[in-house]
């Protein structure tokens, strides 16, 4: 008889101790950070259970008039395109109901959302008031650039978030819900994803 409570408490230490051993909410997280602190932006997709949420209207859209001030423009500035991806974040708790969880991460980023609200008022400021001006329009468009980029060059690593991610368990895997984490996008790009909103709903109210 004792041997057999002994082989029983046994197993239940042993399915205490591994059977809780698989994957965990937060190491997709953590992942999913660490991929976009390495700027390995192709691999996040793969975090999501549709990929990446998107805009409805991309500020990148080459029919959009105020193309000359898409983030693009960003490509050869590697000082400035380091800071979108320079963050620090801790995880903070995690919580499981079956198949969902609930991960509390802190993040700290660069205040980008608001450096480009920025540039963007200064080069509307630039084209109006080059509008009647006889500068080329190859000028007008360096001027509204510049404009528009300037200001990252003085972002600060100031924004702090705490945000909740919402996951789902698919296959054994967890996954961020695409559709549930737009405060998650938008702490961990510096308040970018918010900037693309408010460019998205400005296209929309000018068409």
């Amino acid at each position: 008889m004792k041997k057999l409570l002994r082989s029983i408490t046994c197993a239940l230490l042993v399915a205490t101790l591994f059977g809780c051993s698989g994957p965990k909410p937060q190491e997709t997280v953590k992942s999913a950070l660490d991929d976009y602190k390495n700027q390995k932006v192709s691999e996040l997709d793969n975090y999501f259970t549709d990929g990446l949420p998107k805009l409805d209207n991309s500020t990148n859209d080459s029919s959009n008039k105020d193309s000359s001030m898409s983030l693009d423009d960003l490509k050869d500035q590697k000082d400035i395109v380091d800071k979108f991806f320079d963050i620090n974040y801790s995880i903070e708790e995690e919580s499981i109901e079956k198949d969902t969880a609930t991960v509390k991460v802190k993040i700290t980023s660069y205040n980008i959302g608001d450096k480009l609200s920025e540039g963007f008022s200064s080069a509307m400021q630039v084209a109006l008031a080059n509008a009647f001006s006889e500068i080329s329009e190859e000028e007008l468009q360096k001027k509204t650039t510049d404009a528009f980029i300037i200001p990252l060059k003085y972002a600060e690593k100031n924004m702090e978030s705490t945000v909740d991610v919402k996951l789902i368990k698919k296959d054994g895997k967890w996954l961020i819900k695409t559709n549930e984490n737009t405060s998650f996008i938008n702490a961990t790009t510096g308040g970018l994803w918010e900037f693309g909103e408010k460019m998205s709903q400005l296209t929309t109210s000018n068409q």
